[in-house]
């Protein structure tokens, strides 16, 4: 019986310690922590950790209350960071757990006037409590930003800790790329405040400055030499209770590109140190970062205002397509019979009627917030655009076995992708869905991912084991495919350097498309599909009408593998989906080893690929035209690859998944 107590009070203990938090209140001598859900029956105390050395300091709670004073911070003595904790002790056991930031202790701090020191406190990149211990002369803080059209005023104020005998105040903006810009601050002294007012207004601004960030930094100087420079903080602005509140203010720039096609502006924000910064970027990118945040804040309201409908699926594909994994789960879904008590919801962008009547919403709309909040299922292939998911199930089917690294294996510099979302978004995963052994090892390691991988291989392979042709032949059909030629898919990936001025990824086709057609326009049809995140449509000449196929905007690239007898890719993971199919792949890879130094590849995989890489065009036309002997000397390692990588599924993995996660629902 004791030891079921025992057990039972630690959980209890360990349920409430996990959602503390404290309330920091600064004094002139101390700053305050309040412990708020507190926990009866317990030894409570502060623990104050610098994250380099382990220095601990420990300080009991007395009715609610640790006082950590300038004394206690003069015994620590060493400078650098400090993580919270919240230690509890009962029956000789210890809980020990970080405090998550709250946003009404931004910038809270203790300052020690008598020896020029400041211990702030921020929040880090998981929303913990965190200090930094360091020498200062004094703070700065922006009060208003007032936006004057062409450029920006602030507005604030500096907090002396000491007398300074300066003649000057200066901000500094300096950019990410070594660029510095000096104003005057007109200013006016009053005890130990000095309020400033200056201009920021960049007149040289040109596009070498496009996509730079600048920090803000304010300094005093005697006889040209800096006494001290530090950053405006921006934590007084806004409430900052919401993303959009990071969001301070745009000032138009004049500025465009030698085509005036790109209009500049300067985008002032703060993150998670509350620091002053600004960002030059065009206008539509801007709108972006700020409708972005707004969703997030509309998600979040939803989140608290919304119950969760436990019999409502929300399905997404690359963003707003029908297509992929979730595409072929849903339609297994209908199959078995789950339509007739459940409601389902499409995130989708297209025209086209999607079977089993679902409530359909535009990617990113009110719409599809409102009803991402009420769903207990989230099925997608990709990320949402929200990361705060923490009721229900999330199923993460992907799409594609790594050949490009991913995530933490990622060793390049500016590999073209940020994965700083996706980490956060990542951790919301009930369930991973992997296609074979070295996925899910890879995943694992690539994604710190600890949850459940479901090795049922994708959901969208299922095609390639269907018994009857009723489907590829109605396919051909809707895209007036002829039966008397073969196709030739052509499905490379994109290249993270193939960027127009706005940052957006165009195409950069390698193909020579009048020698492809010279050469196979009387057998063959050509199909493009280029990847998900390219837009474009190819400008081709009309010659090529009835033997290219533009099939950019067509949704499911499974519907094209099951009409397709010959693949041309490079690096896309496409090439794993279409071995089940067991017909012959061609790589096209030209550019191989600039892509390979720019983006990273699984070298295992280069070693496995089951065909052959060809790095010119005539290659390219010699391995179309000999493709009987290309299957023949490459059968030996084809049969390797297919059993490596196409292991899992083989036309039971939809089912796999619905029974797995919908059986109790039915």
């Amino acid at each position: 019986m004791v030891i079921y107590l025992k057990k039972k009070i630690g959980q209890f203990i360990n349920r409430n310690i996990k959602q503390h938090f404290m309330e920091l209140v600064e004094g002139e001598d101390a700053l305050i922590f309040k412990l708020h859900n507190k926990i009866p029956f317990v030894n409570k105390s502060l623990v104050v950790k610098h994250r380099n050395t382990g220095k601990r300091l420990v300080i009991k709670f007395s009715h609610g209350e640790a006082v950590l004073s300038k004394e206690d911070l003069r015994t620590i003595g060493e400078l650098g960071v400090y993580d919270i904790y919240l230690k509890a002790d009962t029956f000789n056991r210890a809980f020990l757990k970080r405090t998550r930031f709250d946003v009404q202790n931004r910038v809270k701090a203790l300052i020690d006037k008598e020896n020029h020191m400041i211990f702030e406190a921020y929040p880090t990149v998981h929303s913990s409590l965190s200090f930094v211990y360091k020498s200062a002369l004094f703070r700065s803080k922006a009060e208003s930003l007032e936006n004057h059209n062409d450029f920006i005023r602030l507005k604030g104020r500096i907090e002396l800790f000491d007398e300074v005998d300066f003649d000057k105040a200066e901000l500094l903006v300096a950019s990410n790329r070594n660029r510095h810009e000096y104003f005057d601050v007109d200013y006016e002294i009053s005890g130990d405040i000095i309020n400033f007012s200056v201009d920021i207004q960049l007149d040289d601004v040109t596009m070498d400055d496009f996509e730079s960030f600048w920090r803000v930094d304010i300094r005093l100087k005697k006889d040209n030499i800096i006494l001290y420079s530090i950053a405006v903080k921006a934590d007084e602005l806004n409430n900052f209770t919401k993303r959009e509140d990071k969001l301070l203010g745009v000032v138009d720039k004049p500025v465009v590109d030698e085509d005036e096609t790109l209009e500049l502006c300067q985008l002032f924000y703060t993150n998670k140190d509350y620091n002053l910064r600004f960002r030059i970027i065009s206008k539509e990118k801007a709108k972006d970062i700020i409708k972005n945040a707004r969703d997030r804040d509309l998600f979040n309201e939803y989140m608290e205002t919304t119950d969760v409908d436990r019999r409502l699926i929300f399905f997404e594909s690359f963003h707003g397509k029908y297509s992929n994994s979730p595409k072929y789960i849903y339609q297994k879904l209908l199959e078995l019979g789950y339509g007739n008590k459940y409601k389902f919801v499409w995130s989708y962008d297209g025209d086209e009627e999607i079977p089993g009547n679902p409530i359909i919403v535009k990617s990113r709309s009110e719409e599809y917030y409102k009803y991402l909040a009420q769903s207990k299922y989230w099925i997608n292939n990709t990320t949402f655009a929200v990361e705060n998911k923490k009721k229900g199930v999330y199923l993460q089917t992907w799409h594609g076995t790594p050949l490009k690294r991913l995530g933490y294996d990622i060793t390049v510099e500016n590999p073209g992708i940020t994965w700083g979302h996706f980490n956060k978004e990542s951790k919301n995963w009930n369930y991973l869905i992997s296609a074979n052994e070295y996925s899910t090892k890879t995943f694992r390691r690539a994604f710190k991912f600890k949850k459940t991988i479901l090795e049922y291989g994708y959901p969208a392979n299922d095609v390639f084991y269907l018994k009857d042709d009723s489907l590829k032949n109605s396919i051909k059909e809707k895209l007036n495919i002829p039966d008397n030629k073969k196709v030739i898919l052509y499905a490379p990936t994109f290249r993270d350097d193939s960027k127009d001025k706005t940052g957006n990824r165009f195409f950069n086709i390698n193909l020579d498309l009048e020698k492809i057609y010279n050469n196979f326009k009387e057998d063959y049809i050509l199909l493009i599909k280029t990847h998900s995140v390219i837009s474009d449509n190819l400008d081709l000449n009309k010659e090529y009408e009835g033997f290219i196929y533009d099939l950019s905007n067509y949704d499911d690239i499974h519907e094209l593998f099951l009409i397709s007898d010959i693949l041309v890719t490079d690096y896309s993971s496409v090439f794993f989906d279409f071995a089940h199919s067991r017909r012959p792949i061609l790589f096209f890879t030209p550019d191989m080893e600039n892509y390979i130094k720019e983006r990273g590849v699984y070298r295992e995989v280069i070693d496995d690929l089951p065909g052959p890489q060809l790095l010119d065009n005539d290659e390219l036309v010699k391995a179309i035209e000999n493709i009987d002997l290309i299957k023949e000397r490459y059968a030996e390692k084809y049969n390797f690859f297919y059993d490596k990588y196409c292991s899992f599924g083989q036309g039971e993995s939809s089912k796999k998944v619905v029974d797995l996660l919908f059986k109790d629902l039915k």
